[in-house]
């Protein structure tokens, strides 16, 4: 039991974090394109949830995860492979800041980033960790040079 209890605990203090996360908006799946925008993903790495900030493939902010629907089933998390329709809130319309087709990521702040690497490491899947990494060259590309620790202990 004991070790049940620190597994709870473990997933408790994980799910405090934004995880890393990348999907694509499938084309012919965008169902309301603005106040909330509602299209169709694929996840193709990583951890979705409700309430992760997310960001294009350019590093612009494109809103927060509202919800995650598989067939009128509301879902508090989705990984790769996953297709599922969500909703983005935030100042964001698809056709403007972000379209059909487009990489999404989640939009890992660098000290969730070090955590994940440090205190979590085993607890996070292969594929997060690569997701992780094109984040945090990303975020290093637009300048965002804190991003370069978090390359320096991914080993890159």
């Amino acid at each position: 039991w004991r070790e049940r209890l620190k597994e709870e605990e473990i997933n408790a203090q994980l799910n405090q974090l934004v995880r890393p996360g990348k999907f694509m908006i499938l084309p012919g799946f965008v169902f309301r394109r603005s106040d909330p925008v509602i299209v169709g993903i694929e996840v193709l790495g990583g951890v979705v949830r409700p309430g992760y900030p997310l960001i294009s493939s350019k590093g612009r902010e494109v809103g927060r995860v509202l919800a995650i629907k598989d067939n009128d089933k509301s879902l508090d998390v989705v990984r790769t492979g996953a297709r599922v329709a969500i909703s983005i809130e935030g100042k964001v319309m698809v056709g403007r800041q972000i379209d059909e087709g487009d990489i999404v990521y989640t939009d890992v702040p660098v000290d969730h980033a070090i955590k994940l690497l440090t205190d979590f490491r085993k607890f996070i899947s292969d594929d997060e960790v690569i997701v992780l990494k094109e984040i945090a060259e990303l975020k290093k590309k637009l300048g965002q040079k804190e991003y370069v620790v978090v390359l320096n202990r991914l080993g890159s």
